[in-house]
């Protein structure tokens, strides 16, 4: 994220603002000439450009070592982020024909959306978490099946045992369950 944070006030931001109709934005960047307001804006920007960089590298989340996530956050804070945004909020040609984006409904959020699936395709499902799962899911199922069997041989020593006491003569409720004395 520092390396958004950088790269997005140095590249970023000039590039996403003043487009003016074009596809690259040309307004003020690394601080050069900034109003009070432009230092408002940066920050904006800045946060909607994070939400969008931490988003895509949530989508690499423990696939990928640190310097992937550094260089792909590089690129979405210098490039891919900042064009985005200058088509729509620096008026830029998709503003031009009328599009609208309310609250990064497109700029945002279809620009993470789309760079994190690329990621993901790019890097192939996790097949380790999803046999994880798998083998997780055959030891409940296995511990299940085995709380249930035990439970039926006690029923099964329990019915015998009174079928047994009955023939004998000896009355039921005198019968003690070996297991419950820890003896069995």
């Amino acid at each position: 994220m520092c390396v958004a944070y950088f790269i997005f006030y140095l590249i970023g931001f000039g590039i996403s603002t003043e487009a003016a109709g074009g596809i690259v934005g040309n307004g003020k960047a690394y601080g050069q000439d900034f109003e009070s307001i432009d230092y408002t804006r940066w920050i904006i920007s800045f946060g909607l450009c994070l939400i969008s960089v931490q988003v895509q590298n949530s989508s690499m989340a423990e696939r990928t070592h640190l310097g992937t996530h550094i260089i792909y956050s590089f690129y979405i804070a210098a490039i891919i982020y900042p064009v985005s945004a200058s088509w729509v909020w620096g008026q830029g040609w998709l503003k031009q024909l009328g599009f609208v984006d309310f609250v990064g409904g497109g700029v945002v959020h279809m620009v993470s959306g789309f760079g994190g699936l690329v990621a993901t395709i790019i890097l192939e499902p996790r097949l380790e978490v999803i046999s994880n799962l798998n083998r997780l899911q055959q030891q409940k199922l296995r511990r299940q099946v085995k709380i249930q069997v035990n439970e039926k041989k006690k029923q099964m020593r329990n019915v015998i045992s009174n079928q047994v006491n009955q023939i004998v003569g000896r009355p039921a409720e005198h019968h003690k369950d070996k297991t419950r004395n820890g003896n069995g």
